[in-house]
Parts: C-alpha cells; sequence; structure tokens
C-alpha cells in the first residue's frame, strides 16, 4: 500500500518517494495517511517556513478532529520552537487521547521533572505502564530500568520485545557480512 511504502522511504530517509506515496495515499482523506504526509514534509522541509506552517494547520485540523498522533506530532513541532507551555499541554493531552508515544514521553518527563513540570515518579510512571501495556517498546525498558515490573504480562512482553530485537540484529549483522 501507499502507506506502508511511504513510511519505508521515510525510514530510509528517501524523503521525496515518502512525500510522493504519502500524498497518494492522502488523497484517500484517511487521517493516518494525512498525518504521514505532513510528517514526511516536515522532516524534508522543516527549514521553509512556509511549508512549516502548512504543515501545522494539516496538524492543527487533524487535531481537530481527534487525532492523537498527529496531536504529538504538532507537541513535538512546540518542543522544537521552545515554546515549553503548549508542547506540554499538547503532549498531555495527547497522551490523555490514547496515543501510547505521548504517554510514554510525558510519563517520562513527569517521572524525571523535565520540561517544567514537577517530577510525579509515581504518575510518571502510571502514564509509561499505560504505554508499555500497548507494547510500546521504550516504555517496557524504560520500566525494566527504572522501576520493578510486577505484571507477568508486561514482564513476557519485555522479553519477547528484546528476543525480537536481537533476532533483528542478528539479522542485520547476517547480511552485512555478505554485503
Amino acid at each position: 500500500t501507499y502507506f506502508l511504502s511511504s513510511k519505508q522511504a521515510l525510514l530510509q530517509g528517501d524523503y521525496e518517494k515518502a512525500i510522493q506515496l504519502a500524498n497518494a495515499a492522502s488523497a484517500r482523506s484517511a487521517p493516518g495517511c494525512r498525518r504521514l504526509l505532513a510528517y514526511c514534509l516536515y522532516a524534508r522541509y522543516h527549514d521553509d517556513p512556509k511549508i512549516v506552517d502548512s504543515i501545522k494547520q494539516a496538524l492543527d485540523q487533524l487535531m481537530n478532529e481527534g487525532d492523537p498522533i498527529a496531536r504529538y506530532i504538532r507537541a513535538t513541532l512546540y518542543n522544537r520552537e521552545n515554546e515549553t507551555e503548549a508542547y506540554v499541554y499538547h503532549l498531555k493531552e495527547s497522551a490523555e487521547e490514547g496515543c501510547a508515544i505521548s504517554r510514554y514521553v510525558y510519563g517520562r518527563h513527569l517521572f524525571f521533572g523535565e520540561k517544567g513540570i514537577v517530577q510525579d515518579r509515581e504518575a510518571g510512571e502510571r502514564y509509561i505502564i499505560q504505554a508499555a501495556e500497548e507494547g510500546y517498546f521504550p516504555a517496557l525498558r524504560f520500566l525494566d530500568k527504572y522501576c520493578s515490573i510486577e505484571s507477568e504480562r508486561l514482564k513476557g512482553m519485555l522479553q519477547d520485545s528484546l528476543e525480537d530485537y536481537n533476532d533483528r540484529q542478528k539479522e542485520k549483522e547476517a547480511i552485512l557480512k555478505f554485503l
């Protein structure tokens, strides 16, 4: 599909191809495709104020439609512009709306007392656990490093994720030997 191909091109750093594919996918008006297009455009044209303004408008529209991932991306733009108050507000809203990445990042800020947020380790851990329960690997790693994982389910998810990660690393190493 255009959507998956666009994500793959983005991960490979081929922004032009990612934009082309995301644009084709966004013609269907699916929020995920429009969000991906905005992200691809930002990755490529982040230094062009006119394009960045258009991207912000597109993300704002998606946020108004209830897209928590678009809100997370918009929060990251606020963070890059050193608009900490807006960043924290939108990050928390995105976390409350169910975005696993936001739950993890906001939880970290709470846990460590960053970005002007009063430190609250318990609340931070709750957000991070929510992200981990959705299978978000960085959240699982965080809990393993900084907290005690008491849930057998989360322990199993972490173990499975680590095994998958190690298998992918071994696969990459084997491929590199033949290149």
